[in-house]
C-alpha cells in the first residue's frame, strides 16, 4: 500500500537522486583530492568559456546601445555626483541626467539627420547638373592652368559616371534614413535605458566588476580607470572636438555662400576623426571651389579660417579637455578606431581604444608583478 502522504517539496533533481528505502548504501571509494583536479580545473574552464561565448552571442545585438551607454555614463559622471550631492536620492539624480543627455545629443542628432541627407543629395544632385550643363568646359575657358589636369582626368577616370553615381547613391540616404529610423529610435531607447542604471548603480557595477576579474582589488580599480579615461579621451577629447570643429568650418561655409553647408560640415567632422584625413579634404576644395568661381576674397578668407580656427582648434582643445588621461601614441589610437569600425561597426569607434587601452594596463599589471617577482628572488 502507497504512502498518501505527500513528499516533501524539494528539487526535482535532488528527489530523483534520493536514495531508495531500502537499498544499501552505495559505497563510495575514497576520492583524492588532487587526483582530478587538473580534470576539474579543465571541464570549469571549458564550461566558463562556453557560457561566455553564449553570453556574447545573447548581446552581441546591443553592444552598439552598450558601449554608447558606457561612454555616456563616463562623461555624465561629473553631472549625476552634483546631482546626487544636492537631491541625495540616485534614481532621481541619474533621471535627470538621462534628460539632459538627451536633450543635448538625442534631439539635434534627430533633428539634422533629415536635413542632412536632404542636403547631401542635393549637392551631389548640383554637381551632377553642373556636369552635365557643360561646367568643367567654361571653367577652364577662364582658368586654363586646369586644361592639363582635365585632360589626365577625362583620360582616366569618367567623371559623368562618377557623379551620376555618386547622386543616386546621395538620392538614397533619404529612403535608408527613414528605413532605419525605427531602428535608431530603439537604439537611443535601449541607450537611454541602460545609461539610467549605469549611473544611479556605478558603484555597485564597479564593485562587482572588481570583485570578478582574476586581479588584486588595486590593479582592478587601474584597469577599470584606464577604460574610462579612454572611454572619455575618445568622446570628448576626439568627437567632441571634431565636432567641433566641423560646425566652426561648416559656419564659414554657410556665411561663404557655398551650397550644403550642413552637409559638408559634418563631412568635416567625420573627416576630423582620422587624422591622416583632416578638415582640410572640405576646406581646401571650398577654397579653390570660391577661388574658380572669382570670389577671390572669399577663397582666401577660407583659407585662413580653416587653417587658423578649423586645423588649431584640435591643438588647442583635445589638450585642454583630455589633459594627461590618455598618453596613447596617434598610429595605435587610429588603428584601434580604424580596425573597430571594421569588426565591431560604429560602435568600434569607441570598443576599439578601449580594447587598446584595457590591453596596456594588462601588460603594465604582468610588468609590475614580473618585476615584485624578480625583486623577489633577488633581495640583494
Amino acid at each position: 500500500m502507497s504512502d498518501p502522504r505527500p513528499s516533501p517539496p524539494g528539487n526535482v533533481l535532488g528527489n530523483v537522486l534520493d536514495p531508495v528505502p531500502g537499498d544499501a548504501p552505495a559505497q563510495l571509494a575514497p576520492v583524492d583530492p588532487d587526483a582530478n583536479w587538473t580534470a576539474h580545473r579543465l571541464a570549469l574552464l571549458a564550461l566558463t568559456a562556453l557560457a561566455l561565448w553564449l553570453c556574447w552571442q545573447v548581446a552581441r545585438p546591443f553592444v552598439t546601445s552598450l558601449t554608447w551607454a558606457c561612454a555616456l555614463a563616463v562623461v555624465a559622471w561629473p553631472l549625476q555626483r552634483h546631482l546626487v550631492r544636492r537631491l541625495r536620492r540616485p534614481g532621481v539624480a541619474a533621471l535627470l541626467s538621462c534628460l539632459v543627455v538627451f536633450i543635448v545629443i538625442g534631439v539635434p542628432t534627430m533633428a539634422l539627420i533629415p536635413r542632412i541627407a536632404a542636403q547631401a543629395a542635393a549637392a551631389f544632385g548640383l554637381a551632377r547638373d553642373w556636369v552635365a550643363s557643360g561646367g568643367p568646359e567654361r571653367l577652364l575657358a577662364t582658368q586654363a592652368v586646369l586644361a592639363p589636369a582635365w585632360s589626365w582626368l577625362q583620360a582616366n577616370v569618367d567623371a559623368g559616371a562618377l557623379v551620376q553615381r555618386a547622386g543616386d547613391l546621395a538620392a538614397g540616404i533619404g529612403t535608408s534614413a527613414v528605413q532605419a529610423s525605427l531602428e535608431g529610435v530603439l537604439q537611443l531607447t535601449l541607450t537611454v535605458f541602460l545609461l539610467f542604471y549605469f549611473l544611479r548603480d556605478r558603484d555597485a557595477v564597479l564593485r562587482t566588476i572588481v570583485t570578478l576579474l582574476p586581479l588584486s582589488r588595486p590593479e582592478g580599480r587601474a584597469l577599470l580607470r584606464e577604460i574610462g579615461d579612454t572611454l572619455y579621451a575618445t568622446l570628448v577629447g576626439k568627437v567632441l572636438v571634431s565636432l567641433l570643429q566641423g560646425a566652426l568650418g561648416g559656419a564659414m561655409l554657410f556665411i561663404l555662400g557655398v551650397p550644403a553647408a550642413l552637409f559638408w560640415s559634418v563631412v568635416m567632422a567625420v573627416a576630423a576623426l582620422v587624422p591622416v584625413l583632416g578638415t582640410p579634404v572640405v576646406w581646401i576644395p571650398a577654397a579653390l571651389w570660391l577661388a574658380f568661381d572669382g570670389s577671390w576674397i572669399k577663397a582666401a578668407v577660407m583659407l585662413g579660417w580653416g587653417t587658423t580656427v578649423v586645423g588649431m582648434a584640435d591643438n588647442l582643445l583635445y589638450p585642454m579637455m583630455v589633459g594627461n588621461r590618455v598618453r596613447l601614441h596617434t598610429v595605435p589610437m587610429l588603428l584601434a578606431m580604424i580596425g573597430g569600425l571594421f569588426v565591431f561597426g560604429m560602435a568600434g569607434f569607441f570598443v576599439g581604444p578601449v580594447l587598446l587601452g584595457a590591453t596596456l594596463a594588462l601588460l603594465r599589471i604582468w610588468s609590475r608583478r614580473s618585476e615584485g617577482e624578480a625583486a623577489a628572488e633577488d633581495p640583494s
